[in-house]
């Protein structure tokens, strides 16, 4: 009768620590600030926090990992919020964004090698063929068509 008890205890032992981890856990989840845990569905990625970390960082680049980190979020769950709020990956976005601002530098005269080094891309041809698989022309033809369209005269219709 002993080795009965034996084997039937530690059964019923692990049967119960199990049961007391359990409800001590959904205890401790119940009972976190709301600010700690978020539902994915009320997650919102703030566009003006997303722009500044892209900045703040874009030399050096930044991770879609660190982005996810700077937004309290897992990374599926910033891939997740990012690709419903924002249409496309987290890369996508980035990459069009550094596209985007370098045009401006690129209007102001900067030139292409400074606008490269800025936002971190490896070298001027690498900025060059990421340019134009975006904007759809070359950096130095793009350049050279925003000039010429800035200083050609505005035609108005009269109708």
């Amino acid at each position: 009768e002993a080795s009965t008890q034996e084997r039937v205890w530690p059964e019923r032992a692990r049967d119960h620590v199990k049961t007391l981890t359990h409800a001590l856990g959904l205890e401790l989840f119940r009972n976190l600030p709301t600010n700690v845990y978020k539902a994915v569905g009320d997650t919102k990625i703030d566009p003006v926090r997303l722009e500044n970390a892209v900045l703040e960082h874009a030399a050096r680049g930044i991770s879609v990992d660190d982005l996810a980190r700077h937004f309290a979020l897992s990374r599926s769950q910033f891939d997740r919020v990012f690709r419903s709020q924002l249409g496309q990956s987290p890369k996508q976005w980035i990459t069009g964004f550094k596209i985007e601002r370098s045009k401006s530098l690129l209007r102001q005269g900067h030139r292409i090698v400074e606008v490269a080094d800025q936002f971190g891309f490896a070298d001027q041809a690498h900025f060059s063929r990421v340019f134009k698989s975006i904007a759809g022309k070359s950096p130095g033809v793009w350049i050279n068509g925003s000039k010429t369209s800035l200083h050609e005269p505005k035609l108005q219709d009269n109708h």
